[in-house]
């Protein structure tokens, strides 16, 4: 990570997200010096950089050198630095002057700085001796205090203002829409219903793609309806025909806005999986910056040889088949969520199996939501998922009962998706997965490692593939 790099990183760590959370701003860096050209986007209280977008323009442009971004970052005085913005900025942004406050010229070491700045704490400012001069700096703000009830300040004029932006009232906080990417079996479904039970105001809404029959991108008369209602024997009053009817997957994002409405939360999780129904979403948001929803990206993912066992079960492919599918999918789901600039988490689902609580205290952090202490059960509304996903919010007994009245096709392929799974089940979480342990020989281990690049894309994704290869081979 080069300098640049690190620079911004420290900016966003410094961010305190929740108190940010309404605010929106880009801010366009071009290092003169560097030949490096860096847009920053500030969206659900996390500060992002991209060196690629949508070219909408900035509400801020700044062309320092490095040294100078320096000393901006370090004193909160632009210098020479050339800044171009737009007082008027569309959207809850508002630009200002920051009042007086003495240039780091005035600041000495010891005892001088402290007499000229009042820095001791509870200690107010001294006034400047006669003939001390000071000039205005101005800095770059995101305001996050402000209270709702405020008003805007007014503009004032400046070569530079700060950029201050009203926090809506809670009512009226906007939609993020955030889409989990990745392959079958890495545990999407079981990570939405515990963000559904557990993460205040979102919402995992399950497999949209299926909802709305996509071509090329559904199963056929799959995940039409409430899951968990259908297996339960109620009427969703959220998944409903006259919904299905409304929405189309020609405006997932708008789909995304009724879903949020119906269930009265803040946040919905799109499990489609797809990367390419991710991709689609983001290239339907209109280009109006201060109107566009908010999008972000759960990578969901599961090693690879893990995935490729479960793949060969499931459809009787050879495993390096599998092993290619998970390669080009996260090669896609990374380059597609950078590619857009896209706040992204990777949850592994070892991870998550291995400490549930830490995983959920990591999810509800990217939400910017607060983790309820206890799960509520009563409110899971989605559709699709895997059969075997609903036995902890459903029980066993009940799973059976219902495949049981299933006729035809819809029986046979229902049984046939559950025959490795169902000597798993109960009514409890289940617990980490060690299946795929000691399962396969030396000769379908290096089928798998020889799939070109797939040792790099899962040692990004934090996997250690030495160690997999050793926990999966037999002996």
């Amino acid at each position: 990570m080069g300098l640049v790099e690190r620079i911004f990183d420290s900016l966003a760590i410094r961010l305190k997200g929740p108190r940010a959370w309404d605010a929106r701003l880009t801010i366009d860096c071009t290092l003169t010096d560097l030949k490096d050209e860096v847009r920053l986007s500030l969206a659900n209280g996390v500060l992002t950089q991209s060196r690629a977008h949508d070219g909408t323009p900035a509400d801020l442009t700044l062309t320092p050198t490095k040294p100078q971004l320096l000393h901006l970052v370090a004193t909160h005085d632009l210098g020479d630095t050339q800044a171009d913005g737009d007082p008027r900025a569309r959207g809850p942004l508002r630009l200002r002057a920051q009042c007086p406050v003495p240039s780091s010229r005035s600041f000495r070491a010891g005892r001088e700085g402290r007499a000229a700045t009042g820095s001791r704490r509870g200690e107010a400012p001294r006034k400047p001796k006669t003939g001390q001069k000071h000039r205005i700096p101005y800095i770059i703000l995101v305001d996050v205090n402000m209270d709702a009830e405020t008003q805007a300040a007014p503009v004032l004029p400046g070569r530079l203002t700060n950029l201050r932006s009203r926090l809506p009232k809670p009512q009226e906080r906007s939609l993020t829409s955030v889409f989990v990417v990745g392959t079958l079996f890495s545990g999407s479904t079981l990570m939405g219903r515990d963000m559904t039970t557990r993460i205040k105001m979102a919402h995992y809404v399950g497999e949209l793609n299926n909802f709305t029959q996509v071509p090329d991108f559904s199963h056929k008369d799959s995940g039409r309806g409430c899951g968990p209602c259908s297996l339960l024997g109620k009427q969703c009053r959220h998944f409903t025909d006259a919904l299905r009817d409304r929405v189309s997957y020609d405006d997932i994002l708008g789909m995304h806005e009724q879903f949020a409405r119906s269930l009265g939360v803040s946040a919905i999780v799109d499990g489609s999986k797809f990367v390419a129904w991710m991709r689609r979403a983001v290239e339907q948001r209109g280009a109006d910056s201060a109107s566009r929803t908010a999008v972000s990206a759960i990578i969901t993912v599961r090693n690879p040889i893990a995935f490729a066992i479960s793949y060969r079960n499931r459809t009787g492919e050879p495993l390096w088949r599998g092993a290619g599918i998970w390669r080009d999918t996260y090669v896609d789901a990374l380059r597609t969520a950078n590619a857009h600039g896209l706040p992204q988490l990777v949850m592994r689902y070892e991870d998550y199996m291995a400490d549930r609580e830490r995983s959920l205290e990591r999810l509800a952090a990217f939400l910017h939501l607060p983790l309820s202490p206890k799960p509520d059960n009563t409110s899971i509304h989605d559709t699709g998922g895997n059969w075997s996903s609903f036995v902890p919010y459903v029980g066993r007994d009940q799973l059976e009962k219902f495949i049981q009245q299933l006729h035809g096709s819809g029986r046979t392929d229902a049984e046939d998706f559950i025959r490795h799974a169902r000597a798993y089940w109960n009514d409890d979480k289940p617990q980490e997965d060690t299946r795929w342990h000691n399962s396969i020989n030396a000769g379908d281990a290096h089928g798998v490692l020889s799939t070109p690049g797939l040792a790099d894309v899962a040692g990004i994704l934090g996997y250690n593939i030495a160690e997999v290869v050793h926990l999966a081979i037999k002996g």
